[in-house]
């Protein structure tokens, strides 16, 4: 099916920026399917916002453009059938947040994606129609990070020079807040459980505490720089730390015995990432590369190149061996984790990518950041046997 999204504004193929951010508020206030109760007003909802996110951008416009010249349409989205065959699609784009996004998570059946943004306001949109569906207003401390736990909770988590908070998001109200004087905090990581932080501190400490009363599991001085990335394992049993002594530490989330050292590294890590079965570890490095490490030999395996900006997010797809990362350019790349090649490499942003997150089926990947927009994308992967994700 062939879409105008000239037509789809209600604007002329002339109209300049303002013109056509204009029609865009026009026709969501008229579509959003909080307003309109029509059957077809969500799929609509979706032709509007993918105009618009084509329309804005002048890059994504000449390129429509030209394709209207020649004639080409939008054609039906193809599916993935070869084993290991990985296809990613633009499904929505909801733009013109109040605030920046830092942080994203989907929910477990992938009908809920919160973001937290920098006006300390979580935001949960439907990410099948963009539309929205709750936000929350939080006080008492700065949000970096996002965690849905059992029981359809967020956990949110930040941490600012002089204290660390979290918050229990329950029936879209905050039902707990929290808020400790903990110093020199620079990251942090929520459990899959909700109750535990690692904390990272510029002062070279590293500590897991229980979220609710503050109280240490353990804390180490295992590293001889600030520590700058942390992580919790996708099981809870495992938590890493990456220092800018370039050396990655692993080891047992209830415990903090050292199970190894991903060390000689060099480069300091900036994000680190568990895939979804534990067995592999990924780290952004400040030279623009994700390296691949297998816990149980404790071997690298991969080092991807090919962003020429600084990494601000990793996340691994369920499937354990795809991999997304994002960077200040405004640039997502898809990679094949244990093949060391680059599958896709996704736009929609203008500015720094912040955050990304893969649905729990992963059908779905999100990505936003200081653009103020959140850029959808649907995902087909084709069953790939063992032998195909090893190039």
């Amino acid at each position: 099916m062939r879409r105008d999204h000239y037509k789809t504004l209600g604007v002329k193929p002339d109209a300049d920026a303002s013109e056509i951010k204009k029609a865009y508020r026009k026709m969501a206030r008229k579509f959003h399917p909080d307003v309109n109760t029509s059957s077809d007003a969500a799929e609509r909802m979706v032709e509007v916002n993918e105009a618009y996110r084509t329309l804005s951008s002048v890059e994504l416009r000449s390129e429509y453009d030209s394709r209207l010249r020649r004639g080409v349409g939008d054609a039906p989205t193809p599916k993935a059938r070869a084993a290991g065959e990985v296809l990613i699609t633009h499904h929505l784009s909801v733009v013109d947040l109040p605030s920046p996004v830092y942080a994203a998570s989907f929910n477990s059946d992938g009908k809920q994606l919160a973001v937290a943004c920098f006006d300390n306001t979580i935001r949960c949109i439907d990410p099948r129609t963009g539309a929205d569906l709750w936000e929350v207003q939080l006080s008492g401390g700065v949000v970096s990070e996002l965690r849905w736990v059992s029981g359809g909770r967020l956990v949110a988590a930040g941490a600012s020079d002089k204290s660390v908070a979290s918050w229990l998001i329950a029936n879209r109200e905050v039902s707990e807040s929290r808020a400790r004087r903990i110093e020199w905090v620079s990251q942090i990581s929520i459990s899959p459980s909700g109750r535990w932080l690692a904390l990272g501190g510029v002062d070279s400490a590293f500590a897991v505490i229980d979220r609710r009363t503050g109280k240490e599991r353990f804390s180490s001085r295992w590293h001889d720089a600030s520590v700058v990335a942390v992580a919790f394992s996708e099981n809870g049993k495992l938590v890493a730390s990456g220092g800018n002594d370039q050396r990655i530490l692993l080891m047992e989330a209830e415990s903090g015995v050292p199970i190894c050292t991903f060390d000689a590294l060099g480069a300091e890590p900036t994000k680190l990432a568990f895939s979804s079965d534990d067995s592999l570890l990924a780290a952004a490095l400040v030279d623009r590369s994700v390296r691949v490490y297998e816990i149980k030999s404790g071997l690298a395996r991969k080092a991807l190149w090919g962003h020429e900006a600084s990494i601000e997010a990793l996340a691994f797809h369920p499937n354990g061996w795809l991999l997304a990362s994002c960077d200040r350019r405004g640039e997502t790349r898809i990679w094949n984790a244990m093949g060391g090649k680059a599958v896709s490499v996704l736009g929609g942003h203008r500015t720094p990518v912040k955050c990304l997150a893969f649905s729990k089926d992963g059908r779905m990947l999100a990505t936003a950041g200081l653009d103020r927009s959140i850029s959808l994308w649907s995902i087909d992967v084709g069953e790939a046997r063992s032998e195909q994700k090893v190039s």
